[in-house]
């Protein structure tokens, strides 16, 4: 196996050792689990996508690119800015999950950190400003947004009577 597809596995497996452990520290260890019984269903909806998010943003930016190469999908459009996607909609989650950001904020909060983080780009050497990261970025942000908006619409109506969860 060649060096950048045998660097690819390790990241893969790095990233299932980081995702097993999350998962092991919320239902395994008696502090994880009052951690978790502590949050609510959107805090807990929004660590799920957050911890999602960042394995396919870790796994999009280092472990599908030598991949792809290998196949003869380098330059790939999707694989050109699923990293920018994923990245917002991590962000974005943690945003929220962490300062318990209403949606509008959330997004902006996100979209903002994303065509910033583009920007910067501009001046760092090997790195290269590209629009569609910034656009694949937002696009991840408001993502997460209509996520939180539907998951208050079902709350709402669940603490209201009118069905939702499970009614």
């Amino acid at each position: 196996m060649d060096q950048p597809l045998l660097g690819s596995v390790l990241i893969a497996g790095y990233l299932l050792i980081v995702a097993s452990g999350v998962v092991w520290y919320f239902r395994g260890t008696l502090k994880g689990r009052r951690a978790w019984i502590a949050f609510d269903r959107s805090q807990k909806r929004l660590g799920v996508v957050y911890l999602i998010g960042f394995v396919l943003w870790f796994a999009a930016a280092s472990a599908a690119r030598p991949w792809a190469g290998a196949i003869g999908l380098e330059g790939h459009l999707a694989l050109g800015i699923a990293p920018s996607f994923f990245a917002g909609v991590t962000v974005t989650a943690f945003i929220t999950f962490q300062w318990r950001r209403r949606p509008i904020l959330a997004v902006a909060s996100g979209a903002a950190l994303m065509v910033l983080i583009e920007v910067v780009q501009l001046w760092l050497p090997k790195y290269v400003f590209d629009p569609l990261d910034a656009l694949a970025g937002v696009s991840g942000a408001a993502l997460v947004a209509l996520f939180l908006c539907r998951s208050d619409t079902i709350a709402e109506k669940h603490i209201a009577g009118e069905g939702g969860y499970g009614h």
